[in-house]
């Protein structure tokens, strides 16, 4: 059984419309799965023909993670699955499939953020706007199905370093592990990488399922969807020295600031398990650093007093 949750706000909610009908045509809900949509801002007004589609309006405006526990704890009554998505997507034939495959890793799709592509007027690129894919269905239809078939991706998993939650499975018997989402990260942000932390201590593995694509606008709730430099720049210290004082400044360097991770790794003469995928003995090492360094500083504290 799958509980599928999906999150509409006021910035957004012009794409959740297109996300659900692309949702129904290409995925086959099994009967006793559920499909929850969480009116984060109160205001979404359900357009007809998705009578599958629980409609859930909260007390009040909550944050990524407490939503995401919400539909965790949805699913842990009927011991489900859970696939959360982001509603700045547009489904594809066979996204699903890919995702669930084995119980043992959480698994989250490509999209065009990994993998461009062009077709036709189609352009596929990092950020992109609802303008630029209306109309071109067909295009990325064919291009999901060359991707599909590409060696390089079919029936291929891949271990990265930096993975975004924008649409993921976790299967049950990992939420039962690792518990729920830590909700202190504030608005939206370092919550999901702090989930793939402990799951991969908690010897779980943490993924993209290379031949599942889907087209992802990115950000529609946040930066990209009216969230003002401001908001954005305070939203961001929030989470960074959240996640920087949970664990610590070198894990903070590695998992927050990308194109400066391998640099900190090669310093800290880890970058081979980046090469290999050992994340867990990343995480291991960093915070035995950190562990070893806190033991020392009240020693060396003592030390300049005396001398």
């Amino acid at each position: 059984m799958i509980c599928f949750g999906m999150v509409t706000t006021a910035r957004s909610r012009h794409y959740t419309g297109p996300a659900l009908a692309s949702f129904f045509r290409h995925t086959v809900m099994a009967t006793d799965d559920r499909f929850l949509l969480i009116d984060n801002d109160g205001d979404f007004e359900m357009p007809d023909g998705f009578s599958r589609v629980e409609l859930i309006r909260r007390d009040r405006p909550r944050r990524f993670a407490s939503n995401v526990n919400f539909a965790i704890e949805q699913a842990s009554h009927s011991n489900a699955d859970v696939v959360f998505l982001n509603n700045d997507i547009v489904f594809t034939p066979g996204w699903l499939a890919p995702l669930m495959n084995g119980n043992t890793a959480i698994l989250v799709p490509m999209s065009n953020q990994q993998v461009p592509y062009q077709r036709g007027g189609l352009n596929l690129h990092f950020t992109m706007d609802w303008v630029d894919y209306a109309g071109r269905e067909d295009e990325l239809s064919a291009i999901v199905k060359d991707h599909q078939a590409n060696p390089q991706f079919c029936g291929r998993y891949v271990s990265v370093l930096h993975l975004s939650f924008f649409c993921f499975r976790l299967p049950r018997q990992i939420y039962g592990a690792v518990g729920l989402f830590d909700e202190g990260f504030g608005i939206g942000g370092g919550e999901d990488i702090d989930y793939r932390i402990r799951a991969h201590l908690a010897g779980f593995g943490v993924g993209m399922a290379a031949e599942s694509y889907l087209l992802h606008f990115m950000g529609k709730s946040t930066w990209r969807g009216g969230e003002t430099i401001e908001q954005m720049k305070a939203r961001d210290s929030v989470y960074q020295l959240y996640f920087r004082a949970k664990w610590g400044s070198d894990l903070a360097n590695i998992f927050l600031f990308g194109p400066d991770s391998m640099k900190h790794t090669a310093a800290l003469g880890l970058d081979n398990m980046i090469k290999t995928g050992d994340f867990r003995g990343l995480i291991c090492c960093c915070l035995a650093r950190r562990s070893a360094l806190e033991a020392a500083a009240p020693a060396t504290s003592v030390m300049g007093r005396v001398g």
